[in-house]
């Protein structure tokens, strides 16, 4: 605006001095003819000034020009100013619209902000309420893990094929004919601790099913055979028990129930599958900073296995001294002594071979049958032969007490049994196959100190290769036994055998883990009995067969093969085995089983 004004006062101050030279042109002209001279001195002056005012007026022009085209570009800049202004008024307006608008939302909001605070705190104290309680839910949680934890679930289910064959010169066909089965075996428990000082278990397991029922009186076996027209299978308590071994005395051990084996044993004195009932007490003490013995064990036993009301009870009572040796850092030997006492063992003779109904009067031996009554007075109940309940049998020498008159004839023993063991049990561990190829060597000698006859004794060796824990483990063994007659009560040995008692026996067996908890097994028994001439019930013999004078008996084995019970004037070697002129021919029993370890 500065440069305007400055413009037009040049303007002003040039047109005044065209008017004023303008004046003094017409005043020079008017007074020409007076002063001549003088005029054309003024003359040359005036034409030289309006020269230089028509170029000042030339450059106002075109600063007047330029001044225009300034006032265009600043009123176009005006108009986009006012323009702005105006936009800028109305975004006002809208943000004032916009103000109120959020001011009433806020209002809005504000409320809603009051009710979200109610509801948060309804939330704060609800998660309290919540979280309270999940905490008492994870203390109940933790307290019923706690006691889950205390406790492990296993079993094991084994699937078996099985195969018998026995055979000799001129048997009579039918007598000897190979025989096939398939068993089942299923077990399953639950073990713990109850607290730091007490654990338990117990478990379940398969038996055996006699007319359909289950009977239970098999405690040397949990299979049951695969037969009986698709029959449910028996299920029964196979161990109960508890054990207190505190954790201030670590070398206590007190059992009581029915437990798994507490002592060291082998399969021929007591079979695998058989669990006694009583009470055990360990005292173990580690001696591991004292040279080459390792440990120290005593032990006590108490095993009932008959309680009579009214009458006098069954039992075994003894003990076991055992220690561990290690002469080398690969070597580790077991020795153990065991003196194990029977009591009133006869109950066993008796509920495993209870005495028969006579076939015919004047038979001795067996129970009479009742004399039929005459006519018009009530008749007698019929005599009923026992049950058998211990389905092992005996294959010990066993003799009839009491007498025909008295009508009440039992079995019992000819032998009392007290069981004096030995067993040295060496492992040796190898480089062979990443440590997994252990060698283990036993040893073991038993002797019946109350054997009535020279029958008394039983010895065992057994060898094995590998080991079975792990994925892979490959196991392979032989095992040779030879039990005398009288050495242990048949009732309770090894079942699998061709005996209990009185056998020779072999054992070859090869065992893979494919898994950790799969393993595949085959055994082989081969076996045969060490005098068949105990097997004559009812044949005419010499004693100790069967001897009327003082009542002593052979037995009926365990056999596999049907053997007569009487024959007359047997031809050897034809048609019938004759026990006094032939050796029992060797039995094959082939066993393929799979088991599955959970």
């Amino acid at each position: 605006m500065k440069a305007v004004a400055t413009i037009l006062v040049s303007l002003a101050l040039a047109v005044g001095l065209l008017a004023q030279t303008t004046s003094t042109t017409t005043t020079t002209t008017k007074a020409k003819t007076t002063h001549k001279k003088a005029a054309a001195r003024s003359s040359a002056v005036t034409q030289s000034d309006l020269a230089a005012i028509r170029q000042m007026m030339q450059q106002q022009q075109q600063q007047l020009q330029d001044l225009k085209t300034e006032l265009q570009q600043k009123d176009a800049v005006i108009q986009q100013t006012q323009q702005q202004l105006s936009n800028l008024q109305n975004a006002t307006l809208d943000a004032q619209n916009k103000a109120a608008a959020a001011q009433e939302a806020s209002s809005q909001s504000s409320a809603t902000i009051t009710s979200l605070k109610s509801d948060v705190n309804d939330i704060k104290l609800n998660t309290t309420n919540a979280a309270t309680s999940t905490q008492e839910d994870q203390k109940r949680m933790s307290a019923l893990e706690g006691v889950v934890s205390r406790f492990r679930f296993g079993g094991d289910v084994r699937v078996r094929g099985e195969s018998f064959s026995q055979s000799y010169t001129g048997c009579v066909t039918g007598s000897c004919e190979d025989r096939w089965r398939a068993r089942i075996r299923a077990r399953f428990g639950v073990e713990g601790k109850l607290n730091e000082d007490f654990n338990s278990g117990l478990y379940f397991a398969t038996g055996t099913l006699n007319a359909g029922s289950p009977t239970y009186t098999e405690p040397i076996s949990t299979n049951d055979t695969l037969t009986g027209f698709f029959e449910k299978k028996a299920i029964g308590v196979d161990r109960a028990w508890i054990t207190y071994n505190p954790a201030a005395h670590k070398w206590l051990n007190l059992t009581g129930g029915k437990f798994a084996y507490t002592w060291q044993r082998t399969n021929w004195m007591f079979d695998p599958d058989l669990n006694p009932e009583g009470f055990s007490e360990k005292f173990s003490f580690d001696t591991n900073h004292t040279g080459m013995l390792k440990n120290v064990t005593l032990q006590g036993l108490q095993l009932l296995f008959n309680e009579v009301g009214g009458g006098r009870d069954s039992h075994a009572v003894g003990g076991q001294f055992l220690t561990k040796i290690k002469p080398l850092s690969v070597w580790t030997i077991t020795p153990s002594y065991t003196l194990l006492e029977w009591s009133r063992e006869d109950a066993i003779a008796n509920a495993a071979f209870p005495v028969g109904v006579c076939s015919a009067a004047g038979k001795p031996y067996c129970l009479n049958q009742a004399v039929t009554t005459a006519v018009g007075t009530p008749i007698k109940t019929p005599v009923v032969a026992s049950p058998v309940t211990l389905a092992n049998g005996v294959t010990n020498a066993t003799i009839i007490l009491g007498t025909q008159a008295s009508g009440k004839l039992t079995r019992g023993y000819l032998s009392r049994f007290t069981y004096s063991d030995l067993i040295i049990d060496n492992v040796i561990a190898t480089p062979w196959w990443n440590k997994r190829l252990p060698i283990h060597v036993l040893g073991q000698y038993e002797k019946n100190l109350r054997a009535a006859t020279n029958r008394d004794s039983m010895y065992v060796l057994n060898g094995e290769l590998g080991q079975g824990k792990d994925k892979h483990d490959f196991l392979a063994g032989y095992a040779f036994n030879r039990t005398d007659q009288d050495a242990v009560i048949s009732s309770f040995a090894e079942s699998d055998e061709r005996s209990p008692t009185n056998v020779i026996q072999h054992k070859f067996y090869l065992a893979w883990l494919p898994t950790k908890n799969v393993t595949l097994q085959w055994t082989l028994w081969h076996g045969r009995l060490q005098d068949a001439s105990l097997n004559c019930i009812g044949v005419v013999a010499p004693a100790p067969c069967n001897n009327p004078a003082t009542g002593v008996q052979g037995i009926q084995q365990n056999a596999l093969v049907t053997f007569p019970t009487s024959f007359t004037a047997p031809t050897p070697n034809v048609g019938v085995f004759d026990p006094r002129t032939m050796k029992d021919p060797f039995l094959n029993r082939m066993q393929f089983d799979v088991v599955y370890k959970f």
